[in-house]
This record gives C-alpha cells, sequence and structure tokens, in this order.
C-alpha cells in the first residue's frame, strides 16, 4: 500500500501554516513568576521563647495578607491568628518584622505587577523556642501540596481593591496600628459578651477556582464567618458584590512544585454596619 502526502509544495505549506498556528498559541499563554520572599527574611528570623507564651506545643499559624509593589516592598499589611489575645505575642512578633521584609515582585509576560499576596508565618514551638516558617500561603490546601505551594495572587494596579472589600481595607489601614500598639503594650484582652464585643465586624468569605491562565471561575460564597448574626440583607449584598469581583480580575495562578497549578483561591470579607 502506498501512501501519498501529496505534492511537495502542498506539504511543505501545511508544516509552515501548522507551525504558524502553533506559535501564535504559544504566543497568547502568559508567562507567570509570582511574587515571593526575597532573601533577606526577616519573617525567618523570628523567635518567640516558650517561657513568654507558657510552655505553648502547637503549630501557631499568623496569617498576613498585603500589596506586594513592583520595588519588592509591602504596603498595607494586615495580620491575624485564630486566637488573637491567647497568641498576641506571636502576632506582635509578625506585625513588628512584615514591614521590615522585602520581596521579589510578581512578573506577567516579562512586566512587574503589583499583587495581593497572601502569605503567612507558621510557628513551630516542638522545641525550646518558637521558631518561624514563612510559608507562601495560608495552608488551605495543605492536604494537596503541603505548605511548599504558592497561593493565587490577584493582579491590582495602582490603588485598586476588590469590589466589596472596601471595609477590609479601611480596617487594614486604621485598625491594624492600632491592634499593633495595644499588643505592644500588652493592654490587649480577650473577647467578652460587652456592647463593643457586639459591635465587631460579620466576617465572610468567597472563593473562586484561578486556572493556569489566571483566570477565575466557579465562584462561591461561605460566609459569614464569624458568631455574630448576619441577619441582613445589607450583609449579603456586599458578599455577592465581593464574590463577583473574583472573577472580574485577573491573577498570577497558584504555583507547585515551580509550575502554574489550578487551585481554589480564598478572601475573607468584613462587614462593619447594616443601613
Amino acid at each position: 500500500m502506498r501512501i501519498s502526502f501529496g505534492s511537495g509544495s502542498a506539504w511543505l505549506a501545511a508544516a509552515v501554516c501548522a507551525a504558524a498556528l502553533l506559535s501564535r498559541a504559544a504566543a497568547q499563554e502568559s508567562t507567570f513568576s509570582p511574587a515571593d520572599f526575597s532573601f533577606f527574611d526577616r519573617l525567618g528570623e523570628i523567635r518567640v521563647d516558650l517561657d513568654v507564651v507558657e510552655a505553648e506545643r502547637e503549630s501557631i499559624l499568623v496569617a498576613c495578607q498585603g500589596f506586594v509593589e513592583v520595588d519588592g516592598s509591602i504596603s498595607d499589611p494586615s495580620c491575624v491568628t485564630r486566637h488573637p489575645y491567647a497568641h498576641r505575642r506571636f502576632l506582635s512578633a509578625v506585625l513588628g518584622a512584615v514591614p521590615g521584609q522585602t520581596f521579589i515582585p510578581a512578573v506577567v509576560d516579562g512586566h512587574v505587577v503589583r499583587v495581593f499576596m497572601s502569605f503567612g508565618v507558621l510557628f513551630n514551638c516542638s522545641g525550646a523556642s518558637c521558631f518561624a516558617v514563612p510559608i507562601r500561603n495560608h495552608a488551605r490546601h495543605l492536604d494537596e501540596y503541603g505548605l511548599a505551594y504558592s497561593a493565587p495572587q490577584p493582579i491590582l494596579a495602582d490603588d485598586r481593591w476588590y469590589p466589596g472589600f472596601e471595609a477590609k481595607l479601611d480596617w487594614t489601614r486604621a485598625g491594624m496600628p492600632a491592634i499593633g500598639e495595644l499588643i505592644r503594650r500588652d493592654r490587649a484582652r480577650p473577647p467578652d459578651d460587652s456592647d463593643e464585643a457586639r459591635q465587631a465586624p460579620i466576617g465572610y468569605t468567597v472563593t473562586a477556582v484561578v486556572g493556569v491562565d489566571g483566570t477565575a471561575r466557579d465562584p462561591e460564597l461561605q460566609g459569614p464567618t464569624s458568631a455574630f448574626p448576619a441577619g441582613s440583607r445589607y450583609t449579603e449584598q456586599i458578599a455577592r458584590r465581593s464574590l463577583r469581583s473574583l472573577v472580574s480580575i485577573s491573577f498570577v495562578p497558584g504555583f507547585y512544585e515551580g509550575r502554574p497549578t489550578e487551585m481554589r483561591f480564598s478572601e475573607n470579607g468584613i462587614v462593619f454596619e447594616y443601613p
């Protein structure tokens, strides 16, 4: 049996056309490099003595976020723990170190971009002291990837913020310095049932799957996360607005083992008041 490829010129033309299409497809694929910690690692130098924390033996995560600017600095950082009062020494240590931490900025298609980075400091308290381990995530995908992955990073130019998350930004800019100062003065106190405590913001979580191309899909609302009753259409409206914003922006995708990896991105929002 004889197999014919047609004339040489026709075959060559088809090959050139196929090569052009492949080249065009490759050119349209974005290349990403996520923001990362620089070699000057202030966060990794943190130590907390066990006598200060009354022989704490658990691993403690201080979860942080902030804008990694194109020059590698961080702006509007915020840090929280699951138990702010019990872990106030850890929170204070991280809040003091974050402003001095420098970062390697994110890059998309060869251009440096401003991103909102989720990172954390995990304290290992199995020895005589608690040692800090900076991580590039909030350990939400611990089962799939362990701790050695980079969470998706929203690309937010200039002074932009997610629509619907303005209250969180206001809280970060006004509240975090005050909280840090109270902790440094050891004036922080455990939550109580006072009117002040009941006026704390309502929390909610929105998530979306971020693909390897940096686009988001399948948004989900997973809130409220606080113990305070939602009970208001206003709260739901704000949460829904935040949810829509996740699929309207671009991301540097999550990275695992040096490669872009599809993973679900989660963001916490807050609502301060009811109209």
